[in-house]
C-alpha cells in the first residue's frame, strides 16, 4: 500500500492523525529473508522521509532499530531463508509472508521478549544512526 492510499485511510476527524511504519532499512541489504517475509524493498532514511512528505506527512520521529544482534540475526535469517526457499513453492512462501520467525505460543513470545530486552536497551543510543536493520517512523498529516 502506498503512502497516499494510507493517508486517505486515516480518520480525518482525529485531532492528531498519525501514521506509524516499521520497515526494513538499507536497499543494498535486500536478501532472501526479505523475500520470505513478503518485503518488496528496503528503504534509506532520506528516501523514506521524502516519500512520506510527498504523500502529505511530516516525519516526527524516524529511529533505527536492529543494531548489534539484529545485524547478526539478519545474516542468519538470510542463510535459513535461502535454504527454505529452495524447498518451497512461491505460493507457500507468499502464504507464510509476514510470519517468518514469529513465535506461535505465548510462552515462546514472552521468552523471546525477555531474552531480547537487554539487546533492545543497548540499541537505544543508536536510534538516530543508520546502522540498524530497520526503521520505525512516526509521521503526522501535514496541515
Amino acid at each position: 500500500m502506498s503512502p497516499p492510499s494510507l493517508r486517505r485511510r486515516l480518520v480525518p476527524t482525529l485531532a492528531l492523525p498519525c501514521l506509524v511504519i516499521a520497515c526494513p532499512a538499507h536497499a543494498d541489504q535486500f536478501g532472501p529473508s526479505d523475500e520470505h517475509a513478503g518485503h518488496f524493498r528496503r528503504y534509506e532514511r532520506a528516501e523514506l522521509t521524502e516519500r512520506l512528505e510527498k504523500a502529505g506527512f511530516r516525519v516526527v520521529s524516524l529511529r533505527s532499530y536492529g543494531v548489534g544482534l539484529g545485524v547478526v540475526l539478519q545474516r542468519i535469517r538470510n542463510v535459513m531463508a535461502r535454504r527454505d526457499a529452495a524447498n518451497r513453492t512461491p505460493a507457500e512462501l507468499t502464504s507464510a509472508s509476514g510470519r517468518y520467525f514469529q513465535p506461535h505460543a505465548m510462552i515462546t513470545a514472552l521468552t523471546c521478549m525477555a531474552i531480547a530486552a537487554p539487546f533492545r536497551a543497548v540499541q537505544i543510543p543508536f536510534g538516530k544512526t543508520d546502522i540498524g536493520t530497520g526503521y520505525v517512523v512516526l509521521a503526522r498529516r501535514s496541515t
